[in-house]
């Protein structure tokens, strides 16, 4: 098989390769790494103060203890909950980004396999290529939203106990969450990467664009199907 893929490169295909890969050259940022941090469910209460918010026009009576737990377990749960919701996004964009890239590996396994001609490489090139940058920004920007919240452990150990079932349901859904964004970190750095290695291709600075791109290409597949079996896995409760 390794014969044949650099039989079929080396013939009609290095012809072609430039236009092939032709495409966007826009800069891409490396991909942001999310931080993972998860634990089990605690009960006891923070020793960290919780500033009420300020009200405007009159003051108001100092709340009862009991209300001022209310308004903390409900910051507490929200906190929780904005970060799975975090998670969930940032694994959205990765489904598009690494979707683009695995169809972009399989258009070259189609071609060296004559289910595809050139034409159509070039055409799902040039598509999935041009959708690059933009996947990567996306799935940055979902990174950096998600690391900016409180991880998990933290509001986890600040929860009260007449909170525990709901704290369980959302540290259930972190903690499955966090394969599936490992996977995702996987993927969307060769995607990255490849997207990098066209853009100095196509401003002169790589000059084995054919033979970088039949390494990736021949490294690429492992990361995409454990992106994809992490993703069937994933089964967790909505918090």
């Amino acid at each position: 098989m390794a014969l044949l893929v650099v039989v079929l490169l080396l013939g009609g295909a290095a012809v072609a390769w430039q236009r092939w890969q032709g495409g966007d050259t826009q800069a891409v940022d490396a991909p942001a790494t999310p931080n993972r941090t998860s634990t089990t469910v605690a009960t006891q209460h923070s020793t960290q103060p919780t500033a009420a918010p300020p009200t405007a026009g009159r003051s108001r009576s100092s709340p009862t203890p009991s209300e001022s737990d209310d308004q903390k377990a409900e910051q507490l749960l929200d906190a929780c909950r904005a970060k799975v919701e975090a998670a969930d996004k940032t694994l959205a964009a990765a489904k598009v980004g690494i979707g683009h890239w695995s169809e972009h590996v399989q258009a070259q396994t189609d071609f060296n396999t004559g289910k595809i001609d050139a034409d159509r490489l070039a055409k799902i090139f040039k598509r999935t290529r041009n959708a690059g940058p933009s996947d990567v920004r996306k799935y940055n920007k979902a990174v950096k939203a998600y690391n900016t919240l409180p991880d998990s452990r933290d509001v986890l150990a600040a929860a009260p106990a007449k909170l525990s079932s709901a704290m369980a349901r959302c540290d259930e859904r972190s903690r499955a969450q966090d394969p599936v964004l490992s996977a995702a970190e996987d993927g969307m750095h060769d995607w990255a990467k490849h997207l990098s290695d066209m853009r100095r291709s196509d401003s002169g600075q790589v000059h084995d664009a054919r033979g970088i791109w039949i390494r990736t290409w021949s490294a690429a597949p492992p990361h995409i199907r454990a992106f994809d079996r992490a993703v069937a896995r994933f089964e967790a409760p909505d918090c």
